[in-house]
């Protein structure tokens, strides 16, 4: 299983980041977005097989090419809203339990795992439609990828960053 990286030419060293994660029963894609700098490691990995199931039971194996989760406190997943066949999103939920049984641990909990539906994170970020390359370009500073999924999967660790904070804000404002 293989994955590749673009991450614009910036290093993400160990500040805290959140991980977003769009998928397919075909790839996932993760996008790791730096709390300091505000920027974005990108990876791919595309899953083997010749159906769903074999491509699923893959999953475990998952190594995507410079992807480390030791500097990540969240984790947000795209919900699965599939199109076409009948069982695709049953074939999406079982990637998306999979994809959580691979994280460490610490990020196997509710409240550092989350899954996010689409409206969610598109209207928390003020977005009517899928993400452009100019919409995340406003959000994130350094080089932005051509490909939808890995907009998509940035706009998730945004969402759940922006999301998190105001939490947090509101919290400490309470006292």
């Amino acid at each position: 299983m293989g994955g590749s990286v673009s991450d614009g030419g910036t290093s993400i060293a160990q500040s805290p980041c959140v991980l977003g994660i769009d998928l397919s029963s075909h790839a996932i894609d993760f996008a790791k977005v730096d709390e300091n700098n505000n920027t974005c490691l990108w990876s791919r990995c595309h899953l083997q097989g010749k159906d769903a199931w074999t491509r699923t039971l893959e999953i475990g194996n998952l190594r995507a090419d410079g992807l480390t989760f030791d500097n990540v406190y969240l984790v947000a997943i795209e919900a699965p809203y599939g199109r076409g066949q009948a069982g695709t999103n049953a074939i999406l939920n079982r990637v998306v339990g999979a994809i959580a049984a691979v994280l460490p641990p610490r990020l196997r909990t509710p409240g550092t795992c989350w899954i996010v539906r689409p409206d969610e994170w598109k209207s928390g970020l003020g977005l009517k439609a899928k993400p452009t390359a100019e919409d995340v370009a406003r959000l994130l500073d350094g080089d932005i990828p051509d490909d939808q999924n890995a907009r998509d999967a940035a706009c998730l660790a945004l969402y759940a960053r922006d999301t998190n904070a105001a939490g947090i804000a509101k919290a400490l404002a309470a006292g």
